[in-house]
């Protein structure tokens, strides 16, 4: 029914929600890796003006996952969207020119982009899902250029706002760059045991330790031990590869570790 309502939509002429209904088309047969159908779809959204459309066909030429990888198309599609202030088209265009992807490679204009998308997003709740990538890549032209007081007061915004967007969607690319940003805040400041949560246990767990904490009336315990290719993590009953699959993968039930965030307490170093 889902289906057969959007397709209705997407091919009647004259309808408000045509250029919407044609996105999310795309969206769903990006979904099932059917690329040809997104981009038929989000080619005809464009065209009803629906931007956010430029950058799905962006992403199709941009990334391994569609195997249609052509910087020169992905880079002309994010362009089109830029142009009507889509901000991720914006920030995509930023990471071309920070990797030299069909662009040749301009650190300067990578930090003229992102500055312009930090002071867009800062402060400002309708980009909220946003804001934690983009003030990221911010934090390392910061770090590159040592502006250290900066960087300190950022990161602690930071880790904040990746929280509370991995409790909402959980993605590879965020918890990576969460406990990237945890490491290098405690790199300028003390850590402090007893500010600790869930995720800033990860300082922690770079070497071997064990923290217990309380969920729901129960205690669990974490364990990261120091194995022949780095560190490994127990966690109950089950061992995970690293310190980020262990935020990837754990769960207390069917729960994952990272939806249940906010309701784990009393988190202490046992040994």
């Amino acid at each position: 029914m889902f289906l057969e309502c959007f397709m209705f939509l997407a091919t009647e002429e004259g309808r408000d929600l045509q250029g919407e209904a044609q996105f999310y088309l795309g969206e769903y047969y990006s979904g099932y890796e059917r690329y040809d159908l997104a981009e038929k779809y989000w080619l005809m959204a464009a065209e009803n003006g629906f931007v956010a459309a430029w950058s799905g066909l962006g992403d199709i030429y941009s990334f391994d996952e569609s195997l249609k990888r052509d910087y020169k198309k992905a880079f002309e599609f994010y362009s089109k969207g830029a142009e009507l202030d889509n901000l991720y088209c914006k920030y995509r265009i930023a990471e071309m020119y920070r990797d030299g992807l069909f662009v040749k490679a301009d650190p300067n204009k990578h930090k003229e982009i992102i500055e312009e998308l930090y002071n867009l997003t800062k402060d400002n709740e309708e980009h909220w899902q946003m804001y934690p990538d983009i003030a990221f890549r911010y934090s390392e032209i910061l770090n590159n250029e040592g502006r250290n007081e900066e960087l300190t007061e950022l990161y602690s915004e930071l880790i904040v706002k990746f929280e509370e967007f991995i409790a909402f969607r959980r993605f590879t690319g965020s918890i990576k760059d969460l406990l990237k940003t945890i490491d290098r805040y405690y790199q300028l400041v003390d850590f402090d045991e007893d500010e600790m949560d869930i995720y800033t246990v990860s300082y922690m767990m770079k070497k071997p330790v064990r923290i217990q904490f309380m969920y729901d009336n129960r205690f669990y315990e974490i364990e990261s031990i120091d194995d022949k290719d780095g560190i490994i993590v127990r966690f109950g009953d089950k061992w995970f590869r690293s310190v980020e699959d262990f935020y990837l993968d754990a769960k207390i039930g069917s729960d994952s570790i990272t939806s249940l965030a906010e309701d784990i307490d009393f988190i202490e170093v046992i040994s």
